[in-house]
């Protein structure tokens, strides 16, 4: 239960799309918001993705797609909801 549920007269595959867009939004602000308020003067996600396999860079980088996808799951699952 939601605070708020938004009912749409639409096809479930659509439905499913829409709940995607969503929590892909949601992740990716969250994301944005870590990044922006970390104290880091480095590119997180270019340097994750180049050098040693596992650096810092990319342990930080999954901690904050990992804190995006927590928030989606316990808060922003209940604020909105799509039937």
């Amino acid at each position: 239960m939601a605070i708020f549920d938004i009912y749409l007269d639409v096809a479930p595959d659509y439905l499913e799309t829409i709940k995607d867009i969503y929590k892909f939004s949601i992740v990716l602000i969250v994301f944005q918001v870590l990044i922006h308020y970390s104290s880091t003067n480095k590119n997180i996600i270019q340097s994750s993705l180049s050098g040693v396999p596992v650096n810092d860079e990319f342990v930080t980088l999954l901690i904050y797609i990992l804190l995006g996808l927590a928030f989606y799951h316990l808060v922003a699952l209940k604020i909105l909801s799509f039937h």
